[in-house]
């Protein structure tokens, strides 16, 4: 008797071949191979030393990411024409030695793609697999970076979202009044920045436990006092004032 063997494709490692499959009309989904996975990421990899220049890394200290974010804002405003868009194109880039394309130009092309990052992230599979080489914006589709840019947009947006935060955090801290008692308290806190990793897992909790040093930018601010904690606080005054 004759058995049938089912095999998951996607787990096995055949050789990749270019010509099979990209440019051939096909869309990704979760039974594509290991081997041509493994080329997609290859080609979604910036080359070595890039990202360092461009997005502090992420054991950053506070201090590093506002100044690097501080610089960023001042330096590259974003393009604010609302009819802008990042897209994928089956095009060689216009900067195939990206490494010497101008500072100044690249990031502001880059950081004016962040408001896309989202999009070009879903849809890089299939882009990638029909062929396209290079992301381009609308307002000027000459210009042209390779499509591993993906990796550094989305890498940068994530930047920028820390950097956000721990800049209102610290406007927030640097404006709270030292009232009686509580300087020694207030300025030790200002003084974290300048040590304290922006994103890494606070120790000395239990397991269960994964507190973040990203998340004391919530008590840094008022943004942990969303509507949901206003609307229980009210509940529970009404509760315990014998109230409906």
């Amino acid at each position: 008797m004759t058995g049938t063997i089912n095999v998951d494709i996607s787990t096995v490692h055949l050789v990749f071949r270019r010509e099979d499959w990209v440019g051939k009309n096909l869309k990704w989904n979760d039974e594509i191979p290991l081997c041509v996975r493994e080329a997609r990421d290859c080609d979604r990899r910036p080359p070595r030393g890039f990202m360092e220049d461009l997005v502090p890394p992420r054991s950053s200290t506070v201090s590093q990411i506002l100044i690097r974010g501080t610089t960023y804002a001042a330096s590259y405003p974003l393009f604010q024409d609302s009819e802008t868009r990042s897209s994928y194109r089956n095009l060689q880039p216009t900067l195939p030695k990206i490494m010497d394309a101008p500072d100044y130009l690249l990031q502001r092309f880059l950081l004016a793609c962040q408001p896309h990052s989202m999009q070009l992230t879903s849809s890089f599979n299939d882009a990638w697999l029909s062929g396209c080489r290079s992301i381009c914006l609308s307002g000027d589709p000459t210009y042209r970076v390779p499509i591993w840019c993906e990796t550094v947009v989305r890498e940068l947006t994530a930047f920028t979202k820390v950097y956000g935060q721990w800049n209102d955090a610290m406007d927030w801290l640097f404006n709270v009044p030292n009232t009686f008692g509580s300087e020694s308290l207030i300025d030790d806190s200002r003084l974290v920045s300048t040590w304290l990793p922006s994103n890494s897992r606070l120790l000395g909790f239990s397991k269960s436990i994964h507190l973040t040093s990203l998340d004391l930018t919530l008590l840094l601010s008022d943004e942990w006092l969303n509507d949901e904690l206003i609307n229980a606080g009210f509940r529970i005054h009404f509760a315990s004032a014998g109230r409906p």
